[in-house]
């Protein structure tokens, strides 16, 4: 079973500047499914653009995309079992954190005592109990990331559509999140395709890697295939760290 994308490309019409720019070009990867899968790439290179046409968010002008041999463009979005975290997550902001939580549990026509457990559960678990009863203004970066992280698992997805999802953590949060993540997709053998620049998310929670360089794939593999190819693109963005560490 995979997640096909077949010919995939996308363009966008700049109604200011009258131009066309492509942001996928024929796009061809199949993503195992109940795995982890890395998208790598430079600001630009359409790595949130493929995981916002994947969850029914953007158009796209031609190709395919099939879901365990499913054509995807024949279900309804809000039938995809499907959980999507953006890089700029946004709540709801004249609800309570814990009536966020409880929208999709509402979707799955959950009973009002059972939502309320289900929430609390959780919520010790992340330790964010104590944030159920503020508002979204009342939260920092950080604890909004991590909220919308929390919700996305409520809805018990197929699949996770994860954009930069640490990139406002702190440390010590981010490794956390990163162990729980890997737990819950090989607890619910659920699949998650997460877009980011940080190679330590890379090598710790990916099983397959993507490379995406202005609009196409360059590269892609396990881990271990990508981390030593000799494409100087791909070793430049699985080694930056390194390099970055030699220059200080």
């Amino acid at each position: 079973m995979n997640l096909e994308i077949c010919n995939l490309t996308c363009t966008y019409y700049n109604k200011k500047t009258k131009e066309v720019t492509t942001a996928l070009s024929n796009v061809d990867i199949v993503f195992p499914l109940k795995k982890i899968t890395a998208l790598i790439g430079k600001i630009g290179s359409g790595k949130t653009t493929l995981l916002k046409i994947i969850g029914g968010i953007l158009p796209y002008d031609s190709g395919e995309m099939l879901y365990d041999s499913i054509d995807l463009d024949r279900v309804y979005v809000e039938d995809r079992n499907f959980s999507y975290i953006d890089q700029n997550p946004i709540l709801y902001p004249k609800k309570t954190v814990f009536d966020n939580l409880a929208l999709p549990l509402l979707q799955l026509k959950m009973k009002k005592e059972e939502i309320r457990e289900t929430i609390y559960k959780i919520s010790r678990e992340y330790k964010i109990d104590y944030l159920l009863t503020r508002k979204p203004k009342e939260l920092s970066t950080g604890q909004i990331q991590m909220i919308n992280f929390v919700k996305a698992q409520l809805k018990k997805p197929e699949l996770y559509l994860l954009d930069e999802p640490f990139s406002n953590l702190d440390l010590k949060t981010n490794l956390k999140i990163r162990k729980k993540l890997k737990d819950v997709i090989n607890d619910t053998n659920s699949t998650c395709i997460i877009a980011t620049h940080n190679i330590n998310d890379v090598l710790y929670l990916a099983d397959y890697v993507v490379v995406l360089d202005e609009g196409k794939v360059v590269a892609q593999g396990s881990v271990d295939e990508i981390f030593h190819s000799k494409d100087k693109l791909v070793y430049a963005l699985m080694h930056a760290e390194e390099q970055n560490n030699e220059n200080k």
